[in-house]
């Protein structure tokens, strides 16, 4: 069973709400390293990312990106998730709640430009997640 504390707190799942729309913020926490290659923090990092639309995020990454992808990040790079961040979540905000749109996945390097974050598209895994939970 989950405890909460003073530091967590419940997400809401995206089962009838739109995807988040390209350029909006969206959040995402880990204890993934703080640069390719780098060290793991010693504080829970986070940091706000936009949603990248998928024709950009296809041309990122040819012939690897699919529907059940969202990519998030900033051309340039500098933001994204990192090694040993995946399964985390990116968490995005809609009528006063945040919504868990996607989980860490994967990327070339750690914020590099013209190369965005990886995100797996949590409205494909829905059915998995509420079985999941009604047996635990």
């Amino acid at each position: 069973p989950f405890h909460f504390i003073r530091y967590t707190n419940l997400v809401c799942l995206p089962e009838f709400i739109s995807d988040a729309s390209p350029g909006s913020s969206c959040w995402i926490t880990g204890w993934g390293t703080l640069s390719s290659g780098g060290s793991q923090p010693d504080l829970l990092q986070q940091a706000s990312v936009p949603i990248v639309d998928q024709r950009t995020c296809k041309n990122s990454y040819p012939n690897e990106i699919d529907s059940s992808m969202i990519c998030a990040g900033l051309k340039q790079g500098g933001i994204d998730a990192c090694q040993g961040d995946s399964g985390g979540p990116m968490v995005c905000e809609n009528g006063g709640r945040f919504y868990l749109h996607g989980a860490t996945s994967w990327g070339y390097g750690c914020a590099s430009p013209d190369k965005y974050g990886v995100y797996a598209r949590v409205k494909y895994l829905h059915s998995w997640l509420k079985n999941k939970m009604a047996n635990n």
